[in-house]
């Protein structure tokens, strides 16, 4: 027989939350720095009885901000750190009882540029690196990185220009793609299923008007089949038109 707890439940937690930002240059260069704490309710309880607390998640985050050139290139550069507790995971002494000691861990940079060096360009990078392990987990998957992390490495371009004076003016296209490294749908210490990484490359020609707008726009030209972490296909190439009238 397993000890059964019968009666009202109750869960709390506190959540804070923390930001600061200065200003080394004004409007130019800042550094930025913000504390998040989030949870989630957890239902059980352990062999002894005990109900499970909620799993917090605690996240430091700390970056820097540029703005240069009369606002022509902006970019924003951070790093975060994300740990995760209270997490259940197997208790190997009761079969079909869980103990409440996991930990994760997560942590990466995220980096992205604004240019507009000249009239009409546009111009939008970004970079995201994440390495994320569990670190006290079931024995299958400690030191492994989650599958549900998705890819180490992402990184996304889109470059654009629209003809702003003479004949042609209103007339604009853009292309860009992501890309996104290979990642796991399973990864344990027995298996490891691989989701190949993938480059998706996007393009849009449009004319744009005082009194109408015409657009096309390609999604993933070149057919890249890519799946989601639940094995989920992406979408293919797709193809749409749009025209927008100006009353």
């Amino acid at each position: 027989m397993f000890p059964v707890t019968v009666g009202a439940f109750e869960q709390t937690a506190f959540s804070p939350k923390l930001g600061i930002v200065y200003e080394l240059l004004p409007d130019q260069l800042s550094f930025f720095g913000n504390y998040m704490n989030g949870f989630n309710n957890q239902g059980g309880q352990d062999f002894s009885g005990l109900g499970f607390k909620p799993q917090q998640a605690n996240q430091w985050e700390g970056g820097i901000k540029v703005d240069l050139f009369n606002h022509r290139l902006s970019s924003t550069i951070s790093y975060y750190n994300i740990d995760v507790t209270n997490m259940t995971r197997e208790d190997l002494d009761h079969p079909g009882f869980s103990l409440q000691d996991g930990t994760q861990a997560s942590k990466g940079i995220e980096a992205e540029v604004i240019a507009n060096p000249i009239k009409g360009l546009n111009i939008v990078a970004g970079y995201t690196y994440n390495d994320s392990k569990y670190k006290r987990s079931d024995k299958s998957v400690e030191g492994l990185r989650p599958a549900t992390a998705g890819p180490q490495h992402l990184a996304n371009l889109w470059l654009s220009y629209r003809f702003v004076s003479g004949a042609v003016k209103g007339l604009g296209f853009g292309v860009g793609g992501n890309y996104g490294s290979s990642s796991f749908q399973t990864n344990t210490a027995t298996f490891q299923f691989t989701i190949p990484s993938y480059t998706i490359l996007d393009a849009t020609v449009y004319y744009d008007s005082r009194s109408y707008r015409l657009g096309l726009k390609v999604d993933n030209i070149t057919n890249q089949q890519y799946w989601s972490f639940r094995l989920a296909p992406q979408m293919p190439t797709r193809v749409s038109a749009n025209i927008t009238f100006r009353f």
